[in-house]
């Protein structure tokens, strides 16, 4: 038996704008890597997953309206 344990960095998220630091997860919910951006935590979080949609994706409109502030 293989022991699969895999360890999960922390995420570093600050109050208001900032470099935050987020975790990147698949839809399966598998942890993918991390990503440091730069803005709210909201727009952070939408950074990360815009990054694996495509522009066809209805999803990606509405994180890119987050990540732009409206």
């Amino acid at each position: 038996m293989t022991d699969t344990a895999q360890t999960i960095p922390a995420e570093r998220i600050r109050p208001g704008v900032g470099f935050q630091t987020v975790n990147v997860f698949d839809r399966a919910g598998n942890y993918v890597r991390q990503l440091r951006c730069y803005g709210t935590e909201e727009q952070a979080r939408a950074r990360a997953e815009m990054g694996f949609l495509h522009d066809t994706n209805p999803r990606w409109w509405a994180l890119r309206k987050i990540i732009i502030g409206h």
